[in-house]
């Protein structure tokens, strides 16, 4: 019970956190249907043989969309595993959140564990699942893939720890060095590949997320090798870098190097979508806890670090920078964490890397925005939270070392504010109740709210397309469940035979009298080829709306469709498999599968559990019992409304009737 114990207390506070999507309702939150649009499509390639696709033929008015050249597919798989297990989509993508919040705390309790023992990891783990930004990312955005990327971060921290000090002899039997070299030393190259596949499943999830962690990442190697004076540290980081580049190469060398090809240039438009228009005040930084009001529709929680995390972060260094200057012994709980000069060289530099994050959201960081570059791909200065959030919970986590003896009834104090204090970003607003989604509503989405491709501006579309086809056959024939004509032009007096009407490798017999041009309606784009008659046939796209079409002499002849290659995505795809080789081969001949007997030495751990667990155990357990039956069926100090039905106790009040039953009720301005 004992061993399970911090991971059992995460998992409950992941439930008690991942309550608000315990309804079969969906969040008025901005990607929602993205996510299950990509899903339904990446679903249907599949069906159709196509699992790694670049193109998605029933995207943008179903005229095709090169999506998956550009946009991690590693979260879209994953829901259409869930699905395939009976899962509606909805109920598919609430698991899938509801697993990253518990992600996010198992990451972040096996990193911090390696700084500040078990209770230090489960109060890290508990300010990191709970933190402001995560919420804002699930519940206000639905920023599926980012919110991922968030799990992936500590996952990468966690392995490249273990890889770098595994077979470390400095300092080994150091006090100062956390003690897990001597216990992992035949494991080292288990994590090393670890490592590069956490960094390497990052690249698949999020791209933009994975530009803003590489500085942690590579800052954690350096940090690492200066603590050990084993400047080799540099190199083998460095290699788990480039493996992971190279494992990940299938998606991001195409997609930077075939980026001119698309419209990306529709996206990077004012207010919304410039980094200079979003960054955050100190205000909104630092946010303190609000009263949870039950009828406020908006404005939504502010995207924050939040007041309580970076408190806790701040009283988490004292704690270790005090258990330094003291010299004191081993506190006398069991499976004991020795605090050192290595934790407070790591702490610093946790307080050094979260400033530097929250900085960079602020309007003075504008020169670096504006003149470092790659940064500007980052878009959002607010997405650095993510990382902040976790340089923050990794300090907090470090508070226990305020108590010499009783560490986890500190861990129970910082799991305790840290929940309660985060809990306003917690509550959703709901807009609809689920119901399965399709290719046909997928479609319906597009034309309802302007969208393409399951992007806000159709920032992916080819550069031949300058105007959207006025024709809607193909769109409304998918909306009805009807195969689309998607060979059109032809004479009256022609004939067609398909022989296979799939989208992404359509073959078709034709006779037509006259030489014809004929319309294959899908954009063209890098990658498609029209065989005729097994010969190359010249593409030329139609002006304005970028179509594909061929010129057919008379006769009868067969044509085919395909989409196929490029170099660079044949490089990518070649450097990914054979790094995937590489790394198998690495595996087996490496990595020691066989489990070592344990030392005689060795003690084996007590079995019965700290009292301070059990506080921690019942106190979770409280919450998850008293915030559905209490909290928010009464009003109380942290859940209570402005509004008694007749007045509003915020502002001026007017009382002003309106037309239509508006009315008034009360006027407030920023001072």
């Amino acid at each position: 019970m004992r061993r399970f114990a911090p991971v059992i207390i995460v998992t409950l506070f992941a439930l008690l956190t991942a309550q608000p999507l315990f309804v079969r309702q969906l969040t008025c939150s901005d990607d929602n249907f993205f996510a299950l649009t990509r899903a339904v499509t990446l679903e249907q390639l599949i069906r159709d043989g196509h699992i790694f696709s670049r193109w998605s033929p029933h995207m943008a008015h179903g005229y095709g969309y090169p999506f998956f050249n550009y946009y991690g597919p590693l979260v879209s798989f994953l829901l259409v595993a869930l699905h395939t297990l009976g899962f509606i989509y909805p109920t598919a993508l609430h698991i899938l959140f509801g697993l990253c919040i518990l992600g996010a705390g198992l990451g972040a309790y096996a990193f911090a564990r390696e700084w500040w023992g078990e209770a230090g990891g489960v109060a890290a783990a508990i300010v990191y699942l709970t933190a402001p930004y995560l919420a804002f990312d699930i519940l206000f955005r639905a920023a599926l893939a980012e919110t991922l990327a968030l799990v992936w971060l500590p996952i990468i921290l966690f392995t490249l720890h273990r890889a770098l000090i595994a077979d470390s002899k400095s300092q080994m039997a150091d006090g100062n060095m956390p003690p897990v070299g001597r216990k992992l030393f035949a494991t080292r190259s288990g994590y090393l590949l670890f490592a590069a596949l956490s960094f390497a499943a990052l690249m698949y999830t999020h791209n933009t997320s994975s530009l803003a962690a590489v500085p942690l990442i590579t800052g954690y190697v350096a940090l690492m090798a200066f603590l050990q004076r084993d400047w080799r540290k540099l190199f083998q980081g460095g290699l788990i870098v480039v493996a992971g580049l190279a494992l990940s190469a299938r998606f991001w060398l195409p997609a930077l190097a075939e980026i001119n090809l698309v419209q990306t240039d529709r996206l990077l438009v004012p207010p919304i979508f410039t980094y200079y228009t979003n960054y955050l005040s100190l205000r909104e930084l630092f946010a303190p806890p609000a009263v949870i009001d039950p009828l406020l529709l908006n404005p939504s929680p502010a995207k924050a670090l939040g007041l309580i995390a970076a408190l806790l972060a701040i009283v988490g260094l004292a704690a270790v920078a005090y258990r330094v200057s003291q010299k004191a012994e081993q506190p006398a709980t069991r499976n004991p964490q020795p605090v050192g000069t290595w934790h407070l060289t790591f702490g610093i530099w946790s307080l050094l890397a979260l400033s530097a994050y929250a900085l960079l959201t602020l309007p003075l960081s504008q020169p670096i925005w504006d003149r470092v570059p790659l940064v500007p791909f980052i878009q959002f200065p607010w997405r650095l939270l993510g990382p902040a959030a976790l340089c923050a919970a990794v300090l907090a986590g470090g508070g226990v070392h305020w108590l010499k003896r009783n560490q986890w009834i500190a861990a129970t104090a910082i799991a305790l504010v840290a929940t309660l204090g985060h809990l306003s970003w917690w509550y959703p607003r709901y807009c609809e109740p689920f119901k399965e989604i399709t290719l046909g509503s997928t479609l319906k989405y597009e034309y309802d709210t302007f969208t393409l491709g399951s992007t806000a501006k159709g920032e992916y579309l080819p550069r031949t397309v300058k105007l959207l086809p006025d024709d809607d056959s193909i769109a409304e024939a998918i909306m009805r469940g009807e195969q689309p004509d998607y060979l059109t032009g032809l004479p009256a007096d022609s004939q067609l035979t398909v022989v296979n009407p799939d989208p992404l490798d359509y073959r078709a017999t034709v006779s037509v009298s006259t030489p014809t041009r004929l319309t294959f309606n899908q954009f063209h784009f890098p990658g498609w080829q029209a065989v005729l008659d097994d010969h190359l046939a010249d593409i030329q796209p139609t002006p304005d709306t970028g179509l594909i079409t061929v010129l057919v002499p008379a006769g009868t002849h067969t044509l085919r469709f395909h989409f196929g290659d490029t170099p660079v995505r044949t490089a990518g795809d070649l450097i990914s498999l054979v790094t995937f080789i590489a790394a198998i081969t690495y595996s087996v001949f490496r990595i020691p599968f066989k489990r070592h007997a344990p030392h005689a030495h060795t003690p084996t751990p007590p079995h019965s559990l700290d009292f301070g667990v059990w506080v921690l155990m019942f106190g979770v357990l409280s919450l998850i019992i008293l915030r559905p039956l209490v909290l928010e069926r009464t009003s109380n100090p942290l859940r209570h409304s402005v509004f008694d039905g007749q007045t509003i106790r915020v502002g001026y009040p007017v009382n002003l009737n309106l037309s239509g039953g508006l009315t008034v009720l009360s006027t407030e301005f920023p001072s």
